[in-house]
């Protein structure tokens, strides 16, 4: 079992962000993990501005067509449903993810993605995030929430992609390409939090401007694949008398194919090991040290030793200033960044 995470002072620019509405990406926030992509910056949802069939998505648009593996088989969700209200019931989300930097990794936001059949593009139409984290797989023996609760609303941004999603438009029956599933890019806070080395798994439900139309979530599309060997995402149904998670997986068109397993795609932003206002700075695991004061300098001087934190020790953007020394020497002496 994991230790509890650790709560850290969130930087100033955070939580100034976090109050004017902005989204996080657009502050720096640094994108350090994609569950659908190995480029920690994309989500793994836009295959191309043309359908398999050749329909052209709007100029500066992008499609996410429903992945086929071949002419004769495809997958059949457009998205799954992920909302807290509406006329199908209600819905959670879980997939999982590995902190892998000694140190941790500190969580300021994840980058999470939905759409609602029909709804514009000018106006979001989610109207909140609540997400947790867990040690284990949600709904096995001994799972514990680390993180987060099934009420706090903690979307903090909304806005569109450039991406609509749409079903197979090659594999029989064969959909037109539309412009109907806008997929929206929503911004949840994470509160800073601190989580060491090991799997965890997010679980996270939206809940719509409307209460009672809904959200779906396209899977991870991987063109030329309809799943990839480790995917694992998982659905809880809310339904009256029961709720029990269970594997989330695309019954495929035609019907007489596999079922196959999905994952869901988000973006995790924040910091690896050593964070940004840690008295830790070469990430050694000795906080505070001579090394540190050491290192410290030596990276205001341009020589960044391999694991140390960045000469913008305050994450304000401006690097190796009089407010990154002073910001040091405080939490040096136990005081705030």
């Amino acid at each position: 079992m994991h230790p509890n995470p650790i709560r850290l002072r969130a930087p100033s620019v955070v939580i100034a962000a976090s109050l004017l509405g902005l989204v996080p990406a657009a502050l720096g926030q640094p994108a350090i993990y994609s569950n659908g992509n190995t480029d920690p910056n994309a989500p793994g949802l836009a295959t191309g501005a043309l359908t398999g069939s050749g329909a052209a998505a709007p100029l500066g648009a992008q499609w996410s067509e429903a992945a086929s593996d071949g002419a004769a088989s495809a997958n059949a969700v457009g998205g799954f449903s992920s909302h807290a209200s509406g006329t199908t019931g209600a819905f959670r989300f879980a997939d999982d993810f590995t902190v892998t930097a000694q140190g941790g990794w500190q969580l300021l936001s994840v980058s999470l993605y939905a759409y609602q059949s029909g709804a514009g593009v000018s106006v979001s139409p989610f109207s909140g995030v609540n997400v947790r984290i867990w040690n284990g797989r949600p709904g096995d023996a001994f799972s514990s929430v680390v993180f987060g609760d099934t009420t706090t609303n903690r979307m903090v941004a909304s806005t569109f992609t450039d991406t609509y999603r749409v079903f197979s438009t090659t594999v029989a029956p064969a959909a037109p390409a539309d412009t109907t599933r806008a997929i929206w890019q929503t911004e949840v806070n994470l509160d800073s939090t601190v989580l060491l080395p090991g799997t965890y798994w997010l679980d996270w439900q939206y809940t719509t401007v409307n209460p009672n139309t809904e959200a779906f979530t396209p899977p991870v599309t991987v063109p030329g694949s309809r799943t990839l060997a480790g995917w694992n995402a998982r659905q809880l149904k809310l339904l009256s008398g029961s709720a029990a998670w269970a594997d989330l997986v695309d019954s495929g068109k035609p019907v007489t194919v596999a079922n196959v397993a999905q994952d869901l795609p988000f973006i995790i932003r924040g910091f690896t090991s050593p964070f940004p206002c840690s008295a830790d700075f070469d990430g050694d695991g000795d906080t505070g040290t001579d090394l540190d004061i050491e290192n410290f300098f030596a990276c205001l001087g341009g020589a960044c030793c391999p694991t140390c934190g960045s000469a913008d020790f305050n994450g304000d953007g401006d690097t190796g200033t009089d407010l990154d020394i002073e910001s040091f020497f405080r939490v040096l002496a136990g005081g705030p960044c």
